[in-house]
């Protein structure tokens, strides 16, 4: 859980350096997200984690609802992959 949650932080604070970073606009910041997940999805599948697409308390509705459907896409393509 701790590992995860590490994750998480890390990928936030990363998405705040990413090129083209726009959680002005809900398009913009649910588009990052859906990225970030995305990778981070992948990555747990990889790795052997459990698939965990939870956002952090301060993040916004649509940065995290993009991050649960790329998480949710990332885990299941690299599941795909794997097999």
């Amino acid at each position: 859980m701790i590992s995860s949650m590490a994750i998480v932080v890390q990928q936030n604070m990363r998405a705040s350096s990413v090129s083209g970073f726009d959680c002005d606009s809900i398009v913009g910041c649910y588009a990052d997200g859906y990225e970030l997940g995305k990778e981070a999805g992948a990555e747990d599948m990889r790795e052997g984690r459990d698939h965990d697409s939870k956002c952090l308390p301060n993040d916004s509705l649509s940065f995290c609802t993009g991050y649960k459907a790329g998480a949710e896409i990332g885990w299941i393509a690299q599941r795909t992959l794997s097999d």
